[in-house]
This record gives C-alpha cells, structure tokens and sequence, in this order.
C-alpha cells in the first residue's frame, strides 16, 4: 500500500466499530450543497408567484370587434347582461302625479327648479360664467354667463332625466336591496310627498340634499360590474331599448345635456345656501394685519402669526415625513425609484389609467420591490412574519403597527415621497391589509383603488383637523384647522 502523503478534510460514515483494529470510513457528500433554496427561500419565492397578479399594474386590452366605440367606453351592455330588460327599465318610468307610485314628484321638481332659476338674478356675472365653463383648466371660464332658457316650457322638459333619477333612486331604496346611492332620506321624501303637498318646503329641502349628495360624490367602479354612479345608471337604464340594445350615442347628447344643465342650477342653490348668513352670528372681521408693509405678521383670533413660523410648520412636517418613510416605512432598507421625470396623461378617459400604469413610466411598473426586500431579509421577515408548519404565518400586531404608521406617512405626503410611497410601500401596505383584515375586503379595496388611506378607512375632515392642529400647535401656539387656513 503506497504511503499517504497528505490528508483532506472532508464529511465520513462508519457504519459501526469493526473487530480489531482495523475500521472502514465512507466519505460521504453533502445533499444540500448550498445551491438549493432553504425552507424560507421557498416559501417567499411560492408567496411571491401567488401575489403576482396582485402586485401586477396591467390594462387589459378591449377587443371591439363586435361592439361599438360609445359601449366600448361605457361598458354598459356588461352591465346589463343577464338581466331582466323590463325590470331595468320600469326603475325609470316616469311617475304620474295621480298614480300611487310615487305621487308630485314631477311637481316637486319642477318647483325646485323654478326656485333656482330666481337665484340667477341674485348672483353676480363671474360665478355664473365660471357655472357655464365646462372645464376651467384646459379652456378657462366662458365669456357666456349661465343663463334661463329663452322658453319657459323648455325647463319642464329638462327636468325629466333628474324626476327619472330620484324615481330610480326611491324605487331601489323601497325594495330593500342594497345599491349605490342609497339613503333613509329617500323614504323620507316619498313620505312627504304622499302626506303634503308637492311645493313643501320639506320636499325640496329633500330633493336638494339628496341631488347634491348624488353630484358631489366621488362614484369608485367595483369589481361586481355595478353601474355605481347613480347618475350614470340613470342615464344608460333611459337609453335602454326593450330589445336590449341601447340608443345611438347622438341621441345620449341631449339627456346628458339637461342632466348638466339641472346641475348647475343645484351647484347655484348650494352656493347661495353657503353665502346665506346666519342671523345668529355677530362675529367681527377675526383677521388683522400688523405688518402693513411686508404683510409677514398677523393677529388672528387674537393670536399672533408670523409667516416664518408658517414656513417652520412646513419644514418640521416635511422631517417627520422623511423620518417616518426611511425608518418606519422602509424599516431602514436603502431602496428608492429613480425617475427624471413622469408621464401623465391628464386627459385620458381610460379605465383605470394612472401613471403607474403607462407605459412611458417602466421604473414604476415593479410593484415587489419593496415587498421582496421585506420577505428576502431574514430579520425583518422575522419581525413581520414567522414560519409554522411550512407555512408562512403574519404578526398581525406588528403588521398593524406598520399601518398605522403607514397612514401617519398618507397625512404628512408631498410629492417624490408619494411616488416612492405609490411604487414601493403600497404593494406591501395590501399585503398587510389582506393579512390584517381577512374577513374585510372592502378595506383591502381601499388599499387598491384610494390614494389616501387612513388604517382602514379614508381620510375625512375631523383626521384633517386633527393632524392640522397637531403640526401647528407646538409652533403656532394654537391649532391652525381647515376654515383658518
């Protein structure tokens, strides 16, 4: 047997000890050489391919081999499928004022209509050009103020579409089954209009509620292919033939014209309605300029405000919202979305579009950074998540935690951090909320289609005030709300 000349470290098996003094050693290799995935890298790699179409920012092609560009665009004919032609159509019927259906109503209308056109005398030449200006923006305010048509019978025939829509809305209410739009005050208002008389002042209270409530609400499509502003349901139920199929788009101009018409005339009401004054209040002028030269100092309400201590709120607030987004958003990872610039189309009426989507904007478009960061490090995985029984397990409270601060980050945002926010923090924000809320789609949905969130709901004025007063108080001296500023 050749002498050895040097040795190897390397793994051995004995089966057992050998009689004497001579043993045998097997070397053995090692099946997990390394270039296998662990446990953990498998199940953030399988949880990743199950969140794919998630995370995915895509805008599914239509195909309009068959349909006509206006339903293309609508969709309305996806909304009516598979559905009863008849019953659709009778929740826009007309009523009849001496029918039990729903009794005055067109009465109702018209005398809340005629009560606006008295305002138009009353309101001064630059609010009713900016009325009549269909979009400010692109074409500035109209040189043509909003005006009365030229023949009285002209309003009884604008007013149809909006007796159609409150029918519709009373209609759907009375069934009991739950729609977009819905509201206890219209039972209110078919109570008044069956107990009194059509011109009370109850019923048009009532109408002008619930038409501004209608017009002013910002109308999110759902996932049920629901027609979800009441409006617009309005509007496709009146072009629906019994047949099925829907009216040219010419003949769609001229409801939606009265439809704009009417709102002009509600926005005309509340506006004088805001600008009433109350007779109760004698509250003097509660802002006085000190600084008559550079107009950098005031008293308001009796309180001192100097403009650099407005400016020192902007610039605290902005350190807040850096310290929150790398420490407690980012839980300290370098990791950011390199833009020069981003493409938005302001005019497109694409479903769905935003500029996440487009695709001028390919650094946007990859939505799991940030999320595989999170799963990949093991101590943050660890902070987030724990592995039982192969199977990835959430810590909803520390998945909660990071929500909450989430949300003070959505109260404090300027715009790169929104950026930022929008590419990386909101995939996982919906991972958590799906985590956190298993049983509450609706808050999931919150995640997906909102800007701004807060927690589990969306941000109203009482939040507003409150984050307002909080910045402004150790600076101000007192809380600066939405109405002083």
């Amino acid at each position: 047997m050749p002498k050895l000349t040097s040795l190897q470290h390397c793994k051995i098996q004995q089966l057992g000890p050998g009689p004497g003094h001579v043993q045998s050693f097997w070397e053995v290799e090692s099946i997990q050489d390394g270039s296998g995935p662990t446990l953990h890298q498998a199940l953030v790699e399988s949880l990743l391919k199950e969140l794919e179409p998630t995370l995915q920012v895509i805008q599914t092609p239509l195909d309009g081999h068959m349909v006509s560009p206006w339903l293309l665009t609508t969709q309305w004919h996806e909304h009516m499928a598979g559905k009863d032609i008849k019953t659709l159509c009778s929740l826009v019927t007309l009523p009849k004022n001496n029918d039990g259906d729903i009794p005055g109503l067109r009465d109702a209308v018209e005398a809340y209509y005629e009560e606006a056109l008295t305002l138009l005398d009353r309101t001064g030449e630059l609010v009713l050009q900016r009325l009549n200006s269909p979009d400010t923006m692109k074409s500035g305010i109209s040189n043509t103020p909003f005006h009365k048509h030229l023949h009285k019978a002209t309003m009884k025939q604008y007013i149809l579409p909006v007796v159609a829509l409150l029918a519709m809305l009373i209609r759907q209410e009375y069934s009991g089954k739950p729609f977009s739009g819905s509201n206890p005050k219209l039972m209110e208002l078919l109570a008044v209009l069956c107990i009194n008389d059509p011109q009370d002042r109850d019923a048009l209270d009532l109408i002008h509620q619930q038409l501004f409530e209608v017009w002013t609400t910002a109308w999110t499509p759902q996932e049920d292919r629901e027609i979800i502003d009441p409006t617009e349901r309005c509007l496709a139920l009146l072009t629906l033939k019994q047949d099925g199929s829907f009216k040219e788009p010419h003949e769609v101009t001229k409801p939606i014209a009265m439809f704009e018409y009417c709102m002009h005339l509600t926005f005309l009401k509340e506006i004088h309605h805001c600008l009433e004054p109350d007779p109760d209040s004698d509250e003097l002028e509660h802002l006085w300029w000190t600084d008559t030269r550079t107009w950098k100092s005031m008293l308001f309400r009796g309180e001192q405000v100097n403009f650099a201590d407005i400016c020192k709120v902007f610039e605290q607030t902005e350190a807040k919202l850096v310290q929150i987004w790398e420490e407690v958003i980012l839980m300290g990872q370098d990791i950011r979305v390199e833009y020069d610039r981003i493409a938005d189309d302001l005019v497109s009426k694409d479903m769905g579009y935003s500029f996440l989507s487009d695709a001028r904007n390919p650094q946007l478009t990859c939505q799991d950074q940030l999320l595989r960061k999170f799963l990949q490090d093991e101590d943050i995985f660890s902070h987030f998540a724990m592995i039982q029984e192969n199977a990835i397990v959430w810590n909803r409270s520390t998945l909660q935690a990071w929500l909450r601060s989430y949300a003070e980050l959505q109260s404090l945002l300027l715009f790169d951090i929104l950026v930022q926010d929008l590419a990386l923090a909101r995939p996982f924000a919906e991972v958590a909320a799906r985590a956190c809320f298993p049983n509450k789609p609706e808050v999931v949905d919150l995640y997906q289609n909102h800007v701004f969130v807060n927690y589990d709901q969306l941000f109203d004025s009482k939040d507003l005030l409150t984050i307002m007063t909080k910045c402004s108080l150790p600076i101000l001296h007192f809380g600066l709300t939405i109405g002083s500023w």
